[in-house]
């Protein structure tokens, strides 16, 4: 994942003015195919009043999915005439790029309701684009399992979805756009910009009624660690650091605290935070290293790396952030603990 995290933050309006116009230019060649806008009202849906209000006859598929009540269930909302349903259209991008930057947070969550604008295939004719069958797709494929787990996954967040294609390879993302018949799957990037996952379908699927997606243990990781990722995108600014960090630099850093046995959420972003402010190796100090390598060891007396961290004196991290630790560590290799 080599994309940087967010370095600055646009205006609302030249985010929109931006996505406006590359959703123009996307709809200019398919003009005669619906557009499937693609909304989870898990945590709220704000563009649900403004449709129902301005175009009540809207139609409208509901994504079953097992365990998920139906009133927080995804579903599709259908334009069957982008100049007719243009304000629609419009209004739901203008949510989008809102939700992007924060504007509809609420304290149980950061709701991403519009998620998607689908366009089925060319070949599908036009008394038939209901999105039933793309709709019994989505549903089918919202659980992630590793060959031992399975959970829900809710992929169509646009925190998630550019990601796939890399997570699991361009062939596998090719075959489940033909399996949904969804030749084009337009979202906002983790910029904020409208793009277009993947290129063309497979020509014929493979397993077209596979239920969920299958990742390897790497696969898993990523996307636990994704997860993580998309949370320090949030978090970065509000803790003081306005620096540009690549993605790829974060990601590593989640490597290493995954490879001591981090797994909770405290502690994983606690140790991110530890690296973007007090030093970017500051696990290799010998001090720490050995608090962290006991942990790996699974100590049952230790306390949770967040807490650990916040019992460091003033000195420690005074001596960690000023890196003179490290030409000593360096010249006395064989009397320091050295981070795996």
């Amino acid at each position: 994942m080599s994309l940087n995290m967010p370095q600055s933050i646009a205006t609302e309006d030249d985010l929109f003015e931006s996505a406006l116009a590359s959703l123009r230019i996307a709809l200019e060649n398919i003009p005669d195919r619906s557009v499937h806008v693609l909304i989870d009202p898990a945590l709220g849906d704000p563009l649900a009043g403004i449709w129902q209000e301005r175009m009540p006859h809207l139609a409208v598929k509901v994504v079953d999915i097992n365990g998920i009540a139906r009133e927080r269930s995804p579903y599709l909302l259908t334009l069957y005439d982008n100049l007719r349903y243009e304000s629609v259209l419009n209004t739901s991008l203008r949510i989008a790029v809102q939700e992007y930057l924060g504007m509809h947070d609420r304290e149980d969550g950061q709701p991403r309701s519009v998620c998607a604008w689908l366009v089925e295939s060319e070949a599908t004719p036009a008394n038939q684009r209901d999105a039933s069958g793309l709709a019994y797709v989505l549903g089918k494929r919202a659980s992630a399992s590793n060959g031992s787990v399975r959970l829900p996954f809710r992929f169509w967040d646009p925190r998630v979805t550019p990601h796939l294609p890399e997570l699991l390879g361009e062939e596998c993302w090719r075959n489940f756009q033909a399996a949904a018949n969804c030749f084009h799957w337009h979202t906002l990037d983790p910029h904020g910009k409208f793009i277009r996952i993947g290129t063309t379908p497979a020509a014929s699927p493979q397993h077209p009624a596979q239920a969920g997606w299958a990742f390897n243990a790497d696969q898993w990781q990523a996307l636990e660690r994704l997860h993580w990722l998309n949370k320090l995108a949030r978090l970065l600014p509000e803790w003081g650091y306005n620096e540009p960090v690549q993605r790829q630099h974060m990601d590593q850093i989640l490597r290493r605290a995954m490879a001591y046995g981090l797994r909770k959420d405290a502690d994983i972003l606690r140790f991110a935070q530890c690296a973007v402010s007090i030093h970017p190796y500051f696990d290799s100090h010998p001090e720490i290293a050995r608090s962290l390598h006991a942990m790996q060891m699974n100590r049952d007396d230790l306390p949770d790396f967040s807490m650990l961290s916040h019992q460091w004196s003033d000195a420690l991290i005074d001596n960690v952030r000023s890196g003179q630790w490290q030409q000593k560590f360096t010249e006395q290799p064989d009397t320091t603990i050295k981070s795996s």
